[in-house]
């Protein structure tokens, strides 16, 4: 069974591979900046700063990384407590740039591209621990995760990759509720 991973819940190592192929391009042609007969002078401010970009990149993919890493861990933790079935009953649509949300957006009334959309879901459900009905809101979720593309005949329909209408509301011992939602299989 497939998982729906909420946004920031995943390793990239894209910036590793990003800074690799900017650091092996900008040092080959230091390389050969030096070896047509270049000063060391002309050549040295042009490495310092292909150092410093290529050592931002890593320390910014390791320091996302390293969030991620946390974020999974808890989300592992939280899934080991008990459970309930809870009801979604708000969608709510938000405008995300680069996986960061932008809350005062009125994402609504703007032009949104696939991508820039996420959405948190408004869950209500009964507290296996104190019978009490709640609510929550769960972590942001890229539409990309929340949905596909399926060819019917000759046209191609949305389709949800999540149960509508239904998600795993996980609840630790001091409380804290954690929403998963349910893959379709």
């Amino acid at each position: 069974m497939k998982e729906i991973v909420p946004i920031g819940y995943a390793k990239t190592h894209m910036g590793l591979i990003v800074a690799v192929m900017f650091g092996g391009w900008g040092g080959f042609l230091c390389f050969m900046a030096l070896r047509w007969g270049a000063e060391l002078s002309v050549v040295l401010p042009f490495a310092i700063l292909l150092f410093l970009l290529v050592a931002g990149i890593i320390l910014s993919d390791v320091t996302t990384n390293i969030k991620a890493g946390k974020r999974m861990a808890h989300r592992a933790e939280m899934r080991k407590y008990t459970h309930a079935k809870g009801e979604i009953i708000e969608k709510k649509l938000y405008f995300s740039v680069g996986g960061r949300e932008l809350p005062n957006a009125p994402a609504e009334e703007l032009y949104l591209r696939k991508k820039n959309k996420s959405y948190r879901f408004r869950v209500a459900f009964e507290d296996p621990r104190t019978g009490q009905r709640r609510e929550t809101v769960s972590e942001p979720y890229h539409f990309f995760s929340l949905y596909t593309y399926q060819r019917v005949g000759d046209r191609m329909e949305l389709v949800a990759k999540y149960r509508e209408g239904e998600a795993y509301v996980y609840v630790d011992l001091e409380g804290n509720p954690w929403v998963e939602l349910i893959p379709v299989s």
